[in-house]
């Protein structure tokens, strides 16, 4: 079973915000390619899996193909909680109706709430 980070509440996310604000504000954004090859290597991956499991049509997936795709190591991507870890400025307004649309939110100066959610999947 999956479980669900717990959502934030409007004054956490205004204060989470505006941390957030004041650190892109300060850092800018840096250039990088890691940010390239993470999403690279993450498409290829679910562009596999969708391939094997016949673009997710129920009546066309077999048990073959599901059993194929935990053998190429595809297991995780198939059991997927949206997320997003931000870094910038946002409006609150904005970030309450994405967790409403069922988006866990993160902040990447509060990075130890995301790493006690994966703690709690395990």
């Amino acid at each position: 079973m999956t479980s669900f980070p717990l959502r934030w509440k409007p004054e956490e996310l205004a204060e989470a915000a505006a941390i957030s604000a004041a650190q892109f504000r300060a850092e800018r954004l840096a250039v990088s390619d890691s940010w390239t090859t993470h999403y690279n290597q993450a498409r290829n991956k679910f562009e596999l899996l969708f391939e094997k499991l016949n673009n997710l049509n129920p009546g066309a997936i077999r048990d073959e193909d599901l059993a194929q795709t935990y053998g190429l190591g595809l297991g995780e991507a198939s059991q997927v909680v949206p997320t997003a870890v931000l870094s910038g400025v946002f409006k609150v307004l904005n970030l309450q109706q994405a967790q409403e649309r069922g988006l866990s939110l993160f902040w990447s100066h509060a990075l130890d709430k995301l790493g006690t959610f994966i703690e709690s999947t395990r």
